[in-house]
């Protein structure tokens, strides 16, 4: 048995045979190096065509390595009589030599070798428990961040329960200390209430007082001074898009006739929506309730649309004969639609004095054979009435 010590790894490896003298590898490092047999002492030089000397190593990538004479030797178990070589390391690199590239397989095993010598050198000089420093400091910011959170939650408890004394140190005006939490609208003595909520600059608080209107009993003694802070409120609710359905409710259930200018307009003019066909036909209702005469042509005109027709017919029918006069001219109005229905209002409303308007309207509208016909069984109403 022979034993060769890489120049490389400095691992021995065990030859069964001699190896000759050319390039081996290390069964380690498996990198290639050349091995120079020379005869032992005791037994004749023989002629070599290689220096005895080794060559210095010029490893690619890494320092090079001392040239060094090893002595390869037999085991004891290798016969006596063989010649006991001693062979010379040739550590020149294949490269060198013109033997070509190492391939960097070659280089596997050592890198991982330096890789974990490397790992360990640097676990033995890293101080005992620094392993755990990215933990510690991540506990650490942690718990500041939940302190502070903690700590402005308290605070924010703290000034809410700090901020009840300042209430009581700045009361309400005393028409509001003793408010009720709800206003009732059966209850006369919270009409106070309900007006300063009515005259307040907050929207919230006038819906208060729109709500109770919308229920109350409008017969009170103060009506007047609530119909006129609603009435200069209508051009307002108008120019939205929707309207204010409880501001409405509390307006046409509280109307007089002071409004009249508002109803009227609302009576004619309200755009074609549903919420403005709804207000025209309040309007109607509450001028045939307020029996307003001035209002008779406004909702009359209302005939001439099947839209309008049956509420404005409605409202006149309410109004009685204090619409009468005022139907009158309408017998001669060039709209047949129109003059039809005023001769059936007025025979359903009418007294004598609207006999001669209807005699002179079917003379001069005889070729309408369906007017003259209303017209005569308006007569005949009016005249059984009389009776």
């Amino acid at each position: 048995m022979y034993s060769v010590t890489c120049p490389h790894c400095r691992q021995a490896s065990q030859w069964a045979e001699r190896p000759q003298a050319e390039e081996i590898r290390c069964t380690y490092c498996r990198k290639a190096f050349r091995v120079v047999f020379k005869a032992d002492a005791s037994v004749p030089a023989a002629p070599a065509s290689t220096p005895p000397a080794a060559v210095p190593a010029a490893s690619t990538g890494s320092a090079p390595i001392a040239s060094a004479s090893i002595q390869v030797k037999p085991r004891a178990s290798a016969p006596v009589a063989a010649p006991t070589p001693a062979a010379a390391v040739d550590e020149t690199p294949p490269e060198a030599r013109g033997g070509g590239r190492v391939n960097d397989d070659d280089d596997l095993p050592s890198r991982r070798r330096d890789r974990d010598r490397r790992r360990r050198d640097r676990d033995f000089d890293r101080p005992p428990g620094s392993g755990n420093a990215g933990l510690i400091v991540g506990l650490v910011i942690g718990g500041i961040v939940l302190f502070g959170g903690l700590t402005a939650v308290l605070m924010v408890v703290l000034t809410a329960d700090d901020a009840a004394p300042i209430a009581v140190q700045n009361p309400p005006p005393a028409a509001f200390q003793a408010r009720p939490h709800v206003l009732d609208p059966t209850r006369a003595d919270h009409f106070d209430f309900m007006m300063a909520e009515l005259k307040s600059d907050n929207e919230d608080h006038r819906h208060i007082a729109y709500r109770w209107l919308r229920q109350a009993e409008p017969n009170h003694p103060r009506r007047g001074e609530v119909t006129k802070i609603l009435e200069e409120r209508v051009a307002l609710y108008r120019a939205q898009v929707f309207g204010d359905d409880e501001f409405f409710d509390a307006y046409f259930r509280w109307a007089t006739r002071d409004n009249y200018p508002w109803l009227s307009n609302m009576a004619r003019n309200e755009e074609f929506t549903v919420w403005g066909n709804a207000r025209r036909h309040r309007s109607m209702e509450v001028l045939g309730k307020l029996k307003e005469e001035r209002a008779v042509e406004d909702i009359a005109r209302n005939l001439e649309s099947i839209h309008h027709r049956d509420p404005a017919y409605r409202a006149l029918l309410v109004m009685g004969p204090v619409a009468e006069k005022k139907l009158q001219p309408l017998l001669l109005d060039p709209n047949a639609a129109l003059r039809h229905h005023v001769a059936r209002l007025l025979g359903d409303i009418g007294t004598r004095e609207s006999l001669s308007a209807l005699d002179n309207a079917a003379q001069k509208h005889a070729q309408d054979g369906q007017f003259v016909e209303h017209v005569k069984r308006a007569r005949q109403a009016i005249e059984g009435r009389a009776q």
